[in-house]
């Protein structure tokens, strides 16, 4: 018989072991960015940590506790359990005291919401791991052993889920919650995570009624949970009853509950279907009308055959398509708000809802589902550049649209700013995510795009099949990187594409950026304010934003945009100067201080220092957008006709988009000659989907000769795209070729202007074939 195990010098030295395991654990963290801090990641990596701590503790004392087989039976040691699990709660203080320790240098982003993850995610974690460690060291012949096998068991239940069902979220016992795409950085602490939780805690405490019942009085048999329930038996078999009925209907109703959501239940959500001769479309009901799904099914159809010239292959089955009516359903159903996923497994895709036509992603998510046929065995390339690069190659024109510069031009501006990715790093499998995301992309889709522009598709399947790039070049990495920098830097970039360049690249990834997840929280928060006028909330939030980030001087514009819309622009133009003199603005808060200056000055009567302020912006604008933008703010400033009914609608000073056009119409009509407001009319016809009357106004305003050329630029590609969207296709395409024509076009403008061309060709020869609404 063994003896009983006694609270010495042994057992206090197996505690302190365990504690140091767990100070290292901490220490180690420290590190390692992200995880340097109270919050989210920090809580599940020491959740994790403590699980196997306390499983491997409590295994080894349940196995001490249990008795000779000719030894007297004994009661359930339930004393030795609860004693056990005092000291491993006791072990998540430890990483709590070194992170408080850390804070008097290095301070918590949001001290109780990091609270909040901690006690959510670690705590469940170690009842979990005392309890089932206990259960099996009094039985299982090797506890320990059995304990880390059953850890990798939820690990590859949770991974067969995950593969085989669209939602890419997962709780687990151990890692608590993985919450899908990186790049979505806010991840709040909800309800369902604390529902999780609570599921957690419960199947803890059934393992230890099941190790009651299991106990015979010298160890634990399965055989003998079912004998007779007498006594503190039945009392304790109906415990498990109740906690196992729970988990059952916990299990029965996981998809409403949000915590295992399958592809049925999301279909049903989103509630509307259509199918295409090659792809089934399911969309939300809720955001999109089934004109505009119709025409989105038109859109599908255009990319696949694009897409299948692209890569010469096409899928073998229809390719699933799932559209959400927002990012936080999205987020919701399958795990990436903002983020656009695709599985190429599974041959879907997951985008949200958008006005812009073409859809902003859809083009890059398709393009993952033709690489994945390039092998059936190798649907995802495991070095991620590739697989991300061949995606952005393949949505060329897309992306330069986007950029409004090439991504060769893109990367040779990267380059000269010294942003540009080490390119063998961007392509590894780990490397890419530690990268600044905008720029992994970009470097990795122009490299790509050279490689199959030169060397042809052929080449890069034997590529993606193995990542060997002397097998499928008989070329070094560095040389084939050697002749595309050589491809990018034909041509220099111009001063308009370095400061594109800056604002698209300058941003640091999610490992470098402060508190990420409260910034992002933070930042949805004063969105949300200034989305409904309240201006106050918003100051509040854009205040806390800068006292995280105070070397952050676009935190500066952004509080002085929110003062702006409160009425305080006398505020919002210090906060503007003070943004223009930070040394560490670069052109893209510049650009925007200039324009938060020409506004307030506006506000102010100052309309030749709002006119300096929008000159200057001019020169020095960060995007086509932003250029048009100050060009009829001057022209605005300098019609007395319509300054003044204007000035709201062009500084973005109105509480609702009902009252910015009602300024809008009212311009329009006091002025009906004036073709700066019948063009900004015919912009928001245009965008609020009534094509046929934007072209009436966009027509009248093109007659003028007093539209600036920046904006007779705009309102030629709206004038087309209002053909495209009322269906007269070969007005359309004749439209975009003669723009594609235009003397001195941009590569990036021809590009697109080709594009809408190629697709309005192949709406006009195809129309709606084959397409039809289920439901």
């Amino acid at each position: 018989m063994k003896p009983p195990v006694a609270f010495g010098v042994p057992r206090v030295a197996a505690i302190w072991r365990a504690h140091g395991v767990v100070a290292v654990a901490t220490l180690v963290l420290w590190a390692v960015p992200l995880y340097n801090t109270l919050g989210f990641e920090f809580a599940v990596v020491l959740g994790c940590v403590l699980a196997y701590v306390s499983g491997w503790r409590a295994a080894g004392v349940a196995r001490a506790a249990r008795r000779h087989p000719d030894a007297e039976a004994a009661p359930f040691p339930g004393t030795v359990w609860a004693r056990t699990g005092f000291e491993n709660l006791t072990l998540a203080v430890t990483p709590l005291l070194l992170m408080g320790l850390r804070s008097f240098w290095v301070p918590a982003c949001n001290a109780v919401e990091g609270l909040g993850f901690y006690a959510v995610l670690v705590l469940p974690a170690v009842l979990y791991g005392s309890a089932f460690g206990f259960t099996f060291g009094l039985g299982a012949r090797r506890p320990r052993a059995t304990f880390i096998l059953w850890s990798v068991a939820t690990y590859v239940s949770t991974l067969i889920f995950v593969l085989a069902e669209p939602q890419k979220f997962a709780y687990n016992a151990f890692i608590g919650f993985f919450a899908g795409p990186l790049y979505d950085t806010e991840i709040p602490l909800s309800a369902t995570l604390v529902l999780a939780r609570a599921i957690v805690v419960a199947q803890a405490i059934a393992a230890l009624l099941v190790g009651w019942l299991a106990w015979d009085g010298r160890r634990g048999r399965l055989s003998y949970v079912v004998r007779a329930w007498q006594s503190e038996r039945a009392v304790v078999a109906a415990l498990l009853g109740t906690v196992l009925a729970g988990l059952g209907l916990t299990t029965l109703f996981s998809a409403p509950l949000g915590l295992r959501i399958d592809r049925a239940f999301i279909q049903r959500t989103l509630g509307g279907e259509i199918e295409t001769p090659h792809v089934h479309l399911y969309f939300a009901r809720s955001a999109l009308t089934e004109a505009r799904a119709r025409a989105l099914a038109v859109e599908h159809e255009t990319r696949y055959a694009q897409l299948s010239a692209f890569f010469g292959r096409s899928p073998g089955r229809r390719i699933g398509s799932y559209v959400y009516a927002s990012a936080e359903q999205k987020k919701r159903l399958m795990g990436a708000g903002g983020t656009s996923f695709e599985d190429a497994v599974a041959d879907e895709f997951h985008i949200n809802s958008a006005n812009d036509d073409p859809h902003p992603v859809l083009t890059h998510e398709m393009a993952h589902i033709f690489a994945a046929q390039i092998d059936p065995w190798v649907p995802v390339c495991w070095k991620i550049g590739i697989h991300e690069g061949i995606a952005v190659a393949a949505e060329w024109a897309d992306e330069s649209a986007r950029l409004e510069m090439t991504p060769h031009e893109a990367c040779a501006a990267m380059d000269s700013l010294h942003l540009l990715p080490d390119i063998e790093r961007a392509l590894s499998a780990w490397g890419f995510w530690t990268l600044s995301g905008s720029r992994a992309y970009t470097a990795a889709g122009s490299f790509v795009r050279y490689l199959v522009d030169t060397y042809g598709m052929a080449r890069f399947n034997a590529l993606w099949r193995r990542g060997d790039f002397e097998a499928a070049y008989g070329k070094h990495l560095s040389a084939l990187t050697g002749e595309w920098r050589a491809i990018i830097h034909r041509t220099p970039p111009t001063a308009p594409q370095l400061r594109r360049a800056d604002r698209l690249f300058g941003s640091r990834s999610i490992f470098a950026a402060p508190c990420a997840h409260e910034t992002a929280q933070l930042e949805s928060q004063a969105t949300a304010a200034r989305a409904v006028g309240d201006g106050t909330r918003a100051e509040s939030t854009l205040s806390r934003l800068l006292a995280i980030d105070p070397d952050d001087p676009a935190r500066l514009v952004d509080w002085g945009r929110a003062k702006l819309a409160g009425g305080d622009a006398r505020g919002a133009l210090e906060l503007a100067g003070s943004a223009l003199t930070d040394a560490h603005a670069g052109p893209s808060v510049r650009d925007r201080a200039l324009r938060l200056s020409g506004d307030a000055a506006w506000h102010l009567g100052r309309v030749a220092a709002a006119d300096s302020f929008y000159l200057q912006g001019l020169t020095a604008s960060t995007s086509s957008d932003d250029a048009r933008a100050y060009e009829v703010l001057r022209a605005a400033l300098g019609d007395t006709g319509v300054a003044t009914l204007l000035r709201d609608y062009l500084t973005d000073v109105t509480p609702t988009d009902a009252a910015a056009l009602g300024l809008l119409v009212r311009a329009r009509l006091a002025v009906p000659a004036d073709a700066l407001p019948r063009y900004l009319f015919g912009r928001r016809l245009y965008f609020a989907g009534q094509p046929e009357a934007a072209a009436v106004e966009l027509d009248a305003a093109l007659a003028s000769a007093t539209l600036g050329p920046l904006a007779r630029r705009t309102a030629e590609e709206l004038r087309a795209r209002a053909d495209f969207a009322a269906g007269n296709s070969a007005a359309a395409e004749a439209r975009f070729r003669a723009l594609a024509t235009t003397p001195g076009i941009d590569t990036w403008r021809r590009l697109g202007a080709l594009d809408w061309a190629a697709r309005a060709a192949w709406r006009g020869a195809h129309g709606t074939a084959g397409i039809v609404v289920l439901h």
